[in-house]
């Protein structure tokens, strides 16, 4: 499991999760957990509750997936102009 900031690009986040081999799982403050991958509600919630400045938990039941979000961080993360 792992914790990522609101995200800055949903579209990009949303194509992420449909290239992962294993699901993407969504833990909420009650401990429940949803599926980013097969619940297109959960993906809606998300987008809305985005805009907040709170934490995401994510859990990915494929390890190989890691790298996309790694690099899907990496890319979105803003760059410090000098």
């Amino acid at each position: 499991m792992f914790k990522i900031m609101p995200l800055p690009n949903m579209e990009g986040f949303h194509d992420l999760i449909s290239r992962c081999q294993g699901d993407v799982l969504l833990h909420l403050p009650d401990g429940a957990s949803c599926s980013l991958k097969k619940d297109t509600v959960a993906i809606q919630l998300l987008q809305i509750a985005s805009h907040e400045k709170s934490w995401l938990n994510l859990q990915l039941t494929n390890q190989q997936d890691f790298p996309l979000f790694l690099n899907y961080m990496m890319a979105a993360a803003p760059s410090k102009k000098r």
